[in-house]
């Protein structure tokens, strides 16, 4: 069971929505527009109404929203692939953060190999940019394509 007041996660999570009206829960076979729709007509009246929807439009509406699901799989995919990378970069970042703080480092280790340190700093740091810029595309697409 879910309680929100965000249409899209409702549209996206919810496949069946249900009904407190009048001390009574009753299956309501409408979507979130025939919600809407009856709540403007009926305030506080009989949840009686809610089941006038057609079956045949309803399954209608079903199939369009999987449709339309299917469409957000390729973002879907990229998004959680961006994750995975970004939080593979962030370990390798924080791990050559806690080299560059310890003492040691400078002591036992060459300057070469310092500096290799550093410049791969540098350039998780920039690629690190790059990909959360590009999660923000995705996720900004995603969220409109779900409102």
């Amino acid at each position: 069971m879910l309680v929100s007041h965000d249409r899209a996660l409702l549209r996206g999570a919810c496949d069946r929505f249900v009904l407190l009206a009048n001390g009574a829960l009753t299956a309501f076979e409408g979507d979130l527009e025939d919600y809407a729709a009856w709540l403007g007509a009926n305030r506080g009246a009989a949840p009686a109404a809610a089941t006038a929807a057609p079956v045949a439009s309803r399954r209608e509406q079903r199939r369009l929203e999987a449709e339309a699901r299917n469409r957000l799989t390729p973002l879907r995919g990229e998004q959680q692939r961006l994750e995975a990378q970004l939080s593979a970069l962030a370990g390798e970042r924080l791990r050559i953060e806690a080299a560059l703080s310890d003492p040691g480092t400078y002591t036992a280790t060459a300057a070469p190999e310092q500096q290799r340190l550093f410049r791969r700093h540098g350039e998780l740091s920039d690629e690190i940019v790059q990909l959360e810029a590009r999660w923000l595309e995705v996720m900004t697409a995603l969220e409109e394509r779900v409102s």
